[in-house]
């Protein structure tokens, strides 16, 4: 089993892809050792059961990151991960991904110290932490570590841009604009089947305000 459990929104998959190669391509941490169910031959394997491949892989981790988006916080399964780890007492580093902030941070995390996805501290603190945590077979150079990070928050901007939503009658949204000082509030998702949910139409007549496509019902 993995002993580095990543746990993030599977809306964040392209940032947890690029955050996951900057683990493997900076620190030395082998990709066997990597636990992330968006990238490919990291995640569930073929024919086995999502939730309880899930609960074996986390109780088997030496080590949890979170990339603590929005999105995270409005995910049923990575609220239950979090959960699963305060419970388990495992070793647990938030990474808080921007509009999150400190002051924002809810439920477990309030109060626990956090590190910034979108600072040099923050990555050169988590590749300390990673490395005094983890067991790594072959680190590689602090050079090779302060090449691959620099690279990361070049494009890191462009990992947090969110798609277009779309607009109806009387809108005036926007996505997240890449300035990591800048707030984005997502859109709300259904309660029933956990997906995003779309402004109403003005002309139609509604119980709410959104309305979930996939459940064909109003909020």
């Amino acid at each position: 089993m993995a002993k580095l459990f990543i746990s993030h929104a599977s809306e964040d998959k392209r940032l947890v892809t690029e955050f996951t190669k900057l683990l493997e391509g900076g620190i030395g941490v082998p990709p066997s050792e990597i636990f992330c169910s968006s990238t490919k031959g990291q995640g569930i394997p073929p024919g086995k059961d999502f939730k309880s491949y899930i609960k074996e892989t986390l109780g088997d981790s030496t080590l949890v990151l979170a990339l603590v988006s929005d999105d995270f916080y409005q995910s049923p399964f990575c609220m239950c991960e979090l959960g699963g780890a305060w419970f388990a007492s495992k070793d647990f580093i938030p990474v808080i991904v921007p509009p999150v902030s400190y002051s924002n941070m809810k439920a477990v995390l309030a109060g626990m110290q956090a590190l910034k996805i979108e600072t040099n501290s923050g990555l050169d603190d988590l590749h300390y932490a990673i490395t005094e945590r983890l067991p790594v077979p072959k680190p590689l150079p602090t050079a090779r570590w302060s090449e691959r990070r620099d690279e990361f928050l070049e494009i890191l901007p462009s990992l947090l841009k969110g798609p277009a939503p779309s607009k109806q009658a009387g809108e005036n949204t926007k996505p997240y604009d890449g300035n990591l000082t800048s707030r984005y509030l997502p859109p709300p998702r259904c309660s029933n089947c956990c997906g995003p949910m779309s402004k109403t139409p003005l002309k139609t007549k509604h119980r709410g305000n959104f309305y979930c496509p996939t459940c064909d019902t109003f909020a």
